[in-house]
């Protein structure tokens, strides 16, 4: 019995981690096609700088 729930909850886990990976890379791809010109290829992090430097 606690080898199914194991399971179970592996993948529950699994689920989600795969979920966030998704919403994670696909939220990126999003900024970065969003991006103008040659910046296409930035890294999330000087994204979400250029966004607070553009709010400014």
């Amino acid at each position: 019995m606690s080898g199914e729930k194991k399971a179970k909850g592996w993948r529950f886990y699994g689920l989600v981690g795969f979920g966030a990976i998704a919403l994670l890379s696909a939220s990126v791809w999003a900024l970065q096609y969003a991006g103008s010109g040659p910046e296409k290829t930035l890294s999330p992090l000087v994204v979400h700088n250029n966004l607070q430097n553009r709010s400014q």
